[in-house]
């Protein structure tokens, strides 16, 4: 029969429920870099790996309006919800997509988190158990360290040249 494996993105996780919609996906405001990419997770049988699908800082889309003050001539309305950033007036426009979003990256280093903590892990434990529940499967006991501070504070961070 059909055995379930999934890698899970974790590049931008690390806040629970910081959108007022579940819909919105684009340079969501509150967010924050999840678990670093590993293999070694909560329950191997099913999640082959925690992995940053997209490279953190990296914008998902424009504003309306572009960050030079010209009309974004790619621009998505999902990248105009209340959740994305970019779309209040204290916070600079959000270039196009693939395009670096300082702005977005110093949030998400912010707001960082690399390692289970009790509260992002509980939250995360009940919502994988519910997953494991509704597949069938057993459910996993996990215990896993936390972080006692953010290791992107002070680093620089790689841009790809291609952008």
């Amino acid at each position: 029969g059909f055995v379930p494996h999934v890698i899970i993105d974790t590049g931008r996780n690390g806040v629970v429920d910081m959108r007022h919609d579940c819909k919105n996906w684009c340079n969501i405001r509150g967010a924050g870099v999840g678990l670093k990419p590993t293999t070694e997770t909560a329950d191997p049988e099913i999640i082959d790996a925690y992995f940053w699908l997209k490279t953190p800082g990296e914008s998902d889309g424009c504003s309306q309006t572009l960050p030079d003050g010209m009309q974004c001539p790619r621009y998505d309305s999902d990248c105009g919800s209340e959740d994305s950033l970019g779309t209040r007036p204290n916070e600079p426009p959000a270039p196009e997509a693939g395009q670096w979003y300082d702005y977005q990256i110093k949030q998400l280093a912010a707001n960082a988190r690399l390692s289970p903590s009790s509260d992002v892990a509980s939250a995360s434990t009940a919502n994988f158990m519910r997953l494991k529940s509704a597949v069938g499967m057993s459910a996993v006991n996990a215990t896993l360290p936390s972080l006692s501070v953010n290791p992107f504070v002070g680093r620089s961070f790689y841009v790809n040249p291609v952008y």
